[in-house]
């Protein structure tokens, strides 16, 4: 499970993401991908998805998919803040990860094949190489969905907005179930290892309809 301590500074910081994150839409959509959950919700995006990475170089595609696994910990640095900014900005940011950083994250995959050394060891040819990787899955994969997903994104921040106005910060973390619990002063989140996460007055950012429960279409 992870936990995440709010204090009175992080709820007064607490904020509804305004659009989609295309890095986490990415990682989450590779999970879902991989796996056969909401085959009746999600099945034609399946189909359309993968016809479009066929067109992708094979080590590209199999490069997202081993650091997004269906089951277990990503690397944290797929998801930098900068993504908030657009798919560009964020692939830039990881492109900048430190080397530190990258060997350190690079551990949390259960399975990392030896392949792999050359990313964790921050070389500039494999960086390079993740980069196109992920404009290259993001284009195959989600681009043709993109503005469905802003939709869905816009619907969900007018509730979220509903629930604030009405209850304040407390009530919209509360509406976040059932992936998330509202137990105060956490919020709990189904997670493969036990982890806490302090804010220490850093605020959150809410981005609630992820590709888990999204439809396109």
């Amino acid at each position: 499970m992870l936990r995440v301590h709010f204090t009175c500074e992080d709820l007064l910081g607490t904020r509804v993401a305004a659009a989609p994150d295309p890095l986490w839409e990415t990682v989450l959509s590779a999970n879902l991908l991989a796996t056969r959950q909401g085959r009746a919700v999600f099945g034609a995006w399946r189909a359309q998805a993968r016809a479009g990475l066929r067109r992708l170089p094979r080590h590209q595609l199999h490069l997202v998919r081993t650091l997004a696994p269906p089951r277990g910990s990503f690397p944290d640095f797929l998801n930098p803040a900068e993504a908030a900014q657009g798919l560009s900005e964020g692939v830039r940011a990881i492109l900048s990860t430190p080397r530190r950083r990258l060997a350190e994250e690079m551990n949390v995959l259960t399975e990392a094949p030896s392949w792999l050394r050359p990313l964790a060891d921050g070389e500039p040819a494999a960086l390079e190489s993740l980069g196109q990787a992920l404009h290259g899955y993001f284009h195959a994969a989600l681009t043709p969905y993109w503005s469905a997903v802003r939709a869905q994104i816009e619907a969900d921040r007018a509730v979220r907005a509903r629930e604030m106005l009405s209850g304040g910060v407390e009530a919209l973390l509360s509406s976040l179930g059932p992936s998330l619990r509202w137990r105060p002063p956490h919020l709990e989140a189904e997670y493969p290892l036990d982890r806490e996460l302090r804010l220490g007055g850093r605020g959150f950012g809410a981005a609630v309809a992820g590709v888990r429960s999204r439809v396109f279409w």
